[in-house]
């Protein structure tokens, strides 16, 4: 557990590097049997990104709710991501081709747009993410009172996969790209709370009861959920939580693996720039998601590279795209300080 608080910022860097690939990744091993299928199973699950970042907020997150008062963590949730929104919106306003009325502004930066007509209207992550961080305390505050911090995330999630398969029909469908990630979100909040406790999940001793009772709940909500939805109903909405479920677990594992992988790099020098890069690339992460969409869509657009080889032509326009996506990134980051620098020093602002 404390391995991934460490290499917080790399983990972020490898989620948004898998984002910008899901988003802009073009097939250059195609037709190459292993390694077109590799590069295929990339690029398709690049939406797991989101959930490695929505499980480090989740960990962030217990470590913020420790050390603040709750009117400094949500003034300072808020101010961490909404002035980086508001100034890539209005900056993205000034350069789209198509003239973006006042209302349709106006409807983006209030994020009515997401909420009432459809989440993926623009940038959906940004109000979602925001939304975790308005109902965090209030779990929290359940959570940590609780002994079995373990079973009561268990049973947690097993109360949310049966209200999602009771309820799936009912919920628009774009608002699980929120609610799929709540159980990513969950793991997170445990494993920033067994970190800030300093214990570590593999050397917890759980009886063999407790964790057979656990998966008891478990099996039994999947049997009631598998039977609601099969009996006279398309089964999507609980097929759906199966997947959603495998997605959370690959997130995981993508996790973990890396994190042994960057203890392996960290020690060589020779190669620990590999590491730097993701770090540099997690610091940014919020603005890289930000403005990788209209650079990479600028860029294609102009169809720079027309040389006779299909891949060098593919790797050299993916990369142009990611390395002037992080330049504006960066470019994005120093605007955003600059205006945080002139808040912070009005008087109800000192606290941030």
């Amino acid at each position: 557990m404390f391995e991934i608080s460490k290499y917080r910022k790399e983990l972020m860097g490898i989620a948004a590097a898998w984002v910008f690939l899901r988003h802009f990744g073009r097939p250059i091993f195609e037709g190459i049997w292993i390694l077109g299928k590799v590069e295929w199973y990339t690029y398709t699950t690049g939406f797991l990104g989101v959930e490695i970042f929505i499980f480090l907020s989740g960990m962030g997150l217990v470590y913020a709710i420790h050390k603040e008062t709750l009117k400094q963590f949500y003034l300072k949730r808020f101010f961490r991501v909404y002035p980086t929104f508001w100034i890539w919106l209005t900056v993205s306003t000034l350069v789209r081709d198509d003239v973006l009325s006042f209302k349709e502004y106006l409807s983006r930066i209030t994020f009515y747009a997401n909420w009432k007509v459809d989440l993926l209207e623009y940038m959906w992550y940004v109000p979602a993410i925001l939304m975790l961080y308005l109902w965090f305390p209030f779990y929290y505050s359940i959570f940590r009172k609780r002994k079995n911090s373990f079973g009561f995330t268990a049973v947690t999630l097993c109360i949310y996969f049966l209200l999602k398969g009771f309820f799936y029909y009912e919920v628009r469908e774009d608002l699980f790209l929120l609610l799929d990630r709540i159980p990513i979100f969950l793991i997170g909040v445990f494993a920033g709370h067994m970190c800030v406790e300093k214990k570590d999940l593999l050397v917890e001793k759980w009886s063999f009861s407790k964790m057979q009772k656990i998966l008891k709940y478990l099996c039994l909500g999947i049997v009631i959920a598998i039977n609601y939805r099969l009996v006279g109903k398309e089964p999507g909405g609980w097929l759906h939580s199966i997947r959603n479920a495998t997605n959370t677990l690959t997130a995981l594992i993508v996790c973990l693996g890396s994190i042994k992988l960057f203890d392996k790099i960290s020690l060589n020098k020779q190669i620990d720039f590999i590491r730097r890069g993701f770090v540099f690339l997690g610091t940014l992460s919020l603005e890289f998601y930000l403005t990788h969409e209209l650079i990479s869509f600028k860029i294609q657009s102009y169809d720079l590279f027309k040389l006779p080889w299909y891949r060098v032509n593919t790797i050299l326009e993916v990369g142009s795209c990611f390395i002037i996506s992080l330049i504006g990134a960066w470019a994005l980051s120093v605007l955003v300080k600059v205006f945080m620098h002139f808040l912070t020093k009005l008087p109800k602002f000192h606290i941030l």
